[in-house]
C-alpha cells in the first residue's frame, strides 16, 4: 500500500507530470484514469487467476473505502470543474499524506519476513537517482512518442492515454503483482494495486 505502490506508481507520476508540464491534460488525466482501470480490472483479475487473495478486515474497514474515497472525490472535482486545481491538487496531496501517515502509524510490521540482503547506503542512493533519470527521461520520451501517435492514427490523445499509456505505465505494477502472486505473497500484490 505504501513503499511498493509508490515505486510502481512512479511511471504513472513521471508521464502525468510530463503532460501537464507540455499543457496536454488529456494524457494527463487519461494516464490516470487509465492506470485505475488496468490496476483494478486487468492486474488484479491477472493477479487472482494465479492465486486467490485474501481480503483482510483492514482491506474491508479502512483500504478499499479509502480508494472508493479516493475515486468519489475524483470524479466530484471532475464533474464540477473544467480542470484540476492547484487547491484541489494540495487536498489530494493532504489526503496521499494522511492516508501515508495512517499506514505506517497503525500497521505493524510482520517479524515473519525474511531479512533481505541490503546494498549499501551509496549504491541505493545511486540506483534511486539512476532510475529517476530513467524514469524522468522515458516519461518524456513515452509521451512525446504516444502523442505523434496518437495525431498520425487521428485519434485523440486521450484515448492513446487511456489505453496505451496507461497500459505501458502499469506495466511495475503487473510484474510486481505477478511476483507477489507466484511467492503466496497475495496482500502484497493486494496492497500493491490499491496503493498504486
Amino acid at each position: 500500500l505504501t513503499i511498493v505502490a509508490t515505486a510502481t506508481s512512479l511511471p504513472e507520476l513521471i508521464t502525468s507530470v510530463v503532460a501537464a508540464t507540455k499543457k496536454n491534460s488529456d494524457i494527463a488525466i487519461g494516464n490516470v484514469v487509465g492506470s485505475n482501470i488496468f490496476n483494478t480490472l486487468l492486474i488484479l483479475g491477472v493477479t487472482a487467476l494465479i492465486a486467490p487473495i485474501a481480503i483482510t478486515n483492514e482491506n474491508r474497514l479502512r483500504d478499499i473505502p479509502i480508494t472508493i474515497l479516493v475515486t468519489l472525490t475524483f470524479i466530484l472535482f471532475g464533474l464540477f470543474n473544467k480542470d484540476i486545481s492547484r487547491l484541489e491538487g494540495i487536498i489530494f496531496l493532504l489526503m496521499f499524506a494522511a492516508y501515508m501517515y495512517m499506514c505506517f502509524k497503525l500497521d505493524k510490521g510482520d517479524t515473519e519476513e525474511v531479512k533481505a540482503k541490503q546494498m549499501k547506503l551509496f549504491t541505493a542512493i545511486l540506483m534511486t537517482l539512476a532510475g529517476l533519470a530513467g524514469l524522468i527521461f522515458g516519461g518524456k520520451l513515452f509521451v512525446n512518442s504516444a502523442t505523434d501517435i496518437a495525431h498520425s492514427l487521428g485519434v485523440s490523445d486521450k484515448f492513446i492515454a487511456i489505453t496505451l499509456l496507461a497500459g505501458g505505465t502499469s506495466l511495475p505494477e503487473l510484474a510486481t503483482c505477478i511476483v507477489a502472486a507466484i511467492k503466496g505473497k497475495g496482500q502484497l500484490a493486494l496492497g500493491n494495486i490499491l496503493g498504486s
